[in-house]
């Protein structure tokens, strides 16, 4: 990503608010403010972990229109994998007697 390892070790012992502030401006921000807005709100830690996946998945995406190289690899890869992810999320929601909306509030973006 673009955002130096050093940013978040200087960062590691700051309040979360003042990471937030800091990375605001990256390709995974909104993600992380949102994610984070939704956690305090009582919605969990899977809502930020949603959140930061749904935005990489949405980078991963841009892959489909790369003809040669790796990229359309990859995201074949992270599009399988978050297929298993959604079909364990789908399968615990139903062992534990979840509603349709809260599975579906889990699920991930597809690749699709």
């Amino acid at each position: 990503g673009n955002v130096r390892t050093s940013t978040f070790m200087d960062l590691s012992d700051k309040p979360v608010e003042t990471m937030l502030e800091r990375i605001r401006m990256t390709w995974f921000g909104e993600a992380a403010t949102t994610g984070m807005a939704g956690y305090k709100a009582g919605k969990g830690i899977t809502w930020l972990e949603k959140k930061l996946e749904d935005r990489l998945m949405a980078y991963i995406k841009g892959a489909k229109f790369i003809a040669m190289g790796l990229e359309p690899m990859i995201g074949y890869l992270f599009a399988k994998e978050t297929e298993i992810r959604n079909v364990r999320i789908l399968f615990t929601g139903k062992v534990n007697n979840l509603t349709h909306e809260d599975i579906r509030e889990r699920l991930r973006t597809a690749y699709v």
